[in-house]
Parts: structure tokens; sequence; C-alpha cells
């Protein structure tokens, strides 16, 4: 017995290596497999509220703040509560500065008609010579606000025309010729229409589209050299339409640049007589994001102007 060959204890020996090897292995893919499921499920919520954030914001400046995941009480529903927190607040901040023109309106036309007619009083009553300089610049001052109030009353009534217009299947090229043959009696023949989109059909208003391209050509116009070339540019692809107006004149400075098309941000000179709070290109901006498009601005890449352009869905029916 004790001449006996070991190949028997070597075989058992081999047997429980394998069979302790094949059991760490079979652990190990296990332990691999449920961590990586569950990397799998943390990476799916990451990236869906991921995507959640990039839409809260639509189209047309609203704001979405329900955010998946806001129940969870894992560090990612955290986070979502405060994404959702802060998409809260800031949708109260845009409705604010939405209903700020109203407000305002509303609030300063009754103190204003007191200074006016008390202004009108003293104009009447007075008989010092020395005061009609200052009156005059009273009587100035008030019309300037009266002016102000009343185109933020319009720049409010023409938001809501704008919502309420309803959108329907038109063609660029039926509206357009005429718009630009009626700037021509007005300033001259210094307008050149270029038409080179493969598609001119979109969803909107013959009125909104109207409106939009007096707004830019007032701003061409108003920015361009004398007698200097005005260039309207219909191109695009086969999904989209750019319509873009091209001037010569001052660049667009980059510290407003991003802000041009909003409320109350004009480059114009403050010492102008004419009275410009920046309505003009909101109201552009308003019309493009009701049919569904977006604005843009941008110096020409030779330094001499200006490009204003809006991008709009060719229609689909």
């Amino acid at each position: 017995i004790l001449e006996q060959s070991n190949s028997a204890i070597l075989t058992l020996n081999n047997t429980r290596m394998v069979r302790f090897m094949t059991s760490t292995l079979v652990l190990t893919l296990l332990v691999f497999a449920a961590l990586l499921s569950y990397a799998t499920w943390l990476s799916i919520r990451v990236q869906k509220l991921a995507q959640a954030a990039d839409n809260a914001l639509g189209p047309k400046g609203e704001i979405h703040p329900d955010l998946p995941d806001s129940k969870a009480r894992d560090e990612i529903g955290e986070l979502s509560r405060s994404f959702t927190t802060l998409l809260d607040q800031a949708d109260k901040n845009i409705n604010y500065q939405f209903t700020l023109n109203d407000k305002l309106s509303h609030e300063l036309r009754t103190p204003l008609s007191i200074v006016a007619t008390s202004l009108e009083h003293i104009e009447h009553e007075s008989q010092d010579s020395n005061l009609i300089p200052y009156l005059e610049r009273l009587r100035k001052g008030v019309e300037r606000l009266e002016i102000t109030l009343e185109k933020m009353s319009a720049a409010t009534r023409t938001k809501q025309t704008i919502s309420d217009t309803p959108l329907e299947n038109i063609d660029l090229l039926e509206v357009l010729p005429g718009c630009i043959e009626a700037y021509r009696d007005i300033y001259g023949n210094r307008f050149k229409f270029e038409q080179t989109a493969l598609r001119t059909n979109i969803d909107g208003s013959g009125e909104l589209i109207e409106q939009m391209l007096d707004k830019l050509i007032d701003n061409a116009v108003s920015f361009s050299k004398d007698n200097s070339p005005i260039n309207i540019l219909l191109s695009g692809k086969k999904d989209q339409i750019l319509l873009s107006v091209t001037n010569k004149g001052p660049l667009l400075p980059e510290k407003i640049r991003d802000q041009l098309f909003d409320p109350l941000v004009s480059m114009r000179e403050t010492h102008s007589d004419s009275l410009h709070l920046g309505h003009g290109l909101y109201i552009v901006r308003l019309i493009a994001e009701h049919l569904n498009g977006k604005v843009e601005a941008n110096n020409l890449e030779d330094g001499t102007g200006v490009r204003f352009g809006i991008v709009l869905p060719v229609s689909v029916s």
C-alpha cells in the first residue's frame, strides 16, 4: 500500500483546483455582470436626465420643468429635483419679463398723466420767462415717456396678435417680390433680391412674413451707408429655408450680439431725435419662433457689414 503510485491523489487535487477556479470564474462573471447592469442603469438615468434638461427650453421660449427621477431618493433624484427647482424659478422670471411691459404701462400711465396735467397748468399760469426752457425740457421728457409707454403697449399687443395668427401653407415667392417692390418705391432702387432655395413653401402667414421683413429692412436701412445696396437672399436646403438681409455698415458689437433680439436692446445712438426701444428685432424673433424658426445675426467675413437671417422649416404638405 505504501508503495502505490500517488497519481490518484494528484488527480483529486487537480479536480478540486479546477472546481475552485470554475466557481471563482463564475462568481467573478456574476459580480461583473451585476456591476455592469447597475452602471448601465445609472448611465441610462443620467442620459435621460441630461436629455430632459436639454429639452427643457422649448423652441418658443417655454420651459418644461418636469424632469425624470424627481421622486428618486438617491443622488440622481436629488440632482433632478435641484434642476426642477432651478427651471421653476427661471420659468417664473421669464413669465415676469413677458408681462413686464404691460405692468409698467399700466402703473406708469396714471402718474404720467398727472405730471402732464400739472405741467400744462404751470405753463398757463407761470409768467416767468426764465422757466420757459425748463418747461420745454419737461414737456419733451413727458412726450418721450408717453411714446415709450405706447411702444411698450404696442409690442405687447403685437405679441398677442402673433400668437393668435393661424398658420397656413404659403409660398414665399408670392410674398417677397411685392414687398421688395414697395421698399424700392420708398427707399429707392437699392434692393437686390436673389433666390436659390430648393423649396419655398412654409407653414406661416403672409402678413407675419411681411411684418418680419419690414422690421429687418428698417433695421438695414437705418444702419447701412448712404445708398449702399441691401441684399435679400432666399436660400436653403430641402428641409430649411434661410431668409437673410445683408447691408453694409457698422459691425455688431460682440458684447450685445447675443441680445440683439431681446426687448429693450438697441444699437442706435441714444441722442437720436427719434425714440427706439429695440422692439423691432424682438418682434422679428417672436414671429420666427411662432413659425417654428430661429433668428441669427452675424458680421460679414470681410468686415464691411452685417447679415440678419431667419431660418424657417419647409412645409411638409
